[in-house]
């Protein structure tokens, strides 16, 4: 048996979500919305009822706590495995975390079967409170445990939010536990202070020592990436990163027509890209472009 709560009606702010498209839309009556923006969605006026949160999807005739009607089995199943902690006179504490007892995947989210699909825990029991999700939505934790269960710590928004309220808590993955960074910490504090010292003079000699790609080695020095950790190394060195990006990235030359003329004349005696770079002082993408005909088409 579900336990009872003062139900939460469905928020109405969050009017930027449909299947997926990030288009603001103004609150407008159904028939204008209809008119302006029902052709570019395969959509129904339900939908966008929906959507906009004008349809409280919660039914009056139903459990509070079984929305979905699911069969009593089922309901039974899900409560066995979740822990409703209890108040000193006995009665439901709504507002601390109510814990799913079943195996956490490696994010820490549990798991149950509802006719041979598995679904997320937590995605369930919103449901159960609250009516069906709109599939382009998901279910955030307010609490960020992500095997609690209780109806309170739950809210529902798009993909973008959840990241947005995960990385406003600091909670995303940075720096070496991100299991797609192919440098370290140490690695980012060595690269950064071999530029300082002149042990590093340009990119090759970093690509050199690091075999990375060299869009990593300048996202690393736009301050794209590892940003928390070169923050820290500059505070702590004294140092700029544009300071030391200046110093290991230098700007090209920029060509002109006798320039290219000549570097054609290479291209056509088979002489390397990097070759070519090296003695005009260009990036291999200007040389690549003008190799493939894509820039400076005029010149012969």
């Amino acid at each position: 048996m579900g336990v009872e709560l003062k139900r939460r009606v469905r928020s109405t702010k969050k009017l930027d979500r449909i299947y997926n498209h990030n288009y603001v839309i103004k609150r407008t009556k159904a028939s204008d919305f209809e008119n302006k923006y029902l052709k570019y969605f395969f959509l129904t006026l339900n939908d966008i009822s929906f959507f906009l949160g004008e349809n409280d999807m919660f039914d009056e005739k139903l459990p509070q706590w079984n929305q979905m009607n699911y069969p009593q089995d089922v309901i039974d199943r899900l409560w066995s495995k979740i822990n409703v902690p209890k108040n000193l006179d006995g009665t439901d504490n709504i507002n601390i975390c109510w814990i799913h007892s079943n195996a956490q995947n490696k994010d820490g989210y549990t798991h149950m079967k509802i006719n041979n699909i598995t679904y997320h825990t937590h995605r369930i029991v919103y449901e159960c409170y609250n009516g069906p999700i709109n599939k382009c939505m998901v279910v955030c934790h307010s609490c960020d445990c992500p095997n609690c269960v209780n109806p309170n710590h739950l809210w529902e928004g798009t993909h973008a939010e959840n990241v947005a309220d995960k990385m406003s808590k600091g909670r995303q993955a940075k720096g070496s536990v991100v299991h797609t960074a192919v440098l370290t910490e140490d690695g980012v504090y060595d690269i950064l202070e071999g530029i300082h010292n002149n042990k590093f003079k340009s990119t090759s000699d970093i690509l050199k020592v690091y075999p990375v790609k060299l869009c990593t080695l300048h996202f690393l020095l736009l301050g794209k990436t590892w940003t928390y950790t070169s923050d820290s190394i500059c505070i702590k060195l004294n140092l700029n990163l544009g300071t030391l990006r200046s110093k290991i990235i230098k700007k090209h030359k920029q060509l002109n027509v006798s320039m290219v003329k000549i570097i054609k004349k290479w291209l056509n005696n088979g002489v390397s890209v990097s070759t070519i770079a090296k003695r005009t002082g260009s990036g291999l993408t200007t040389i690549y472009s003008i190799k493939a005909g894509r820039t400076w088409k005029h010149v012969n």
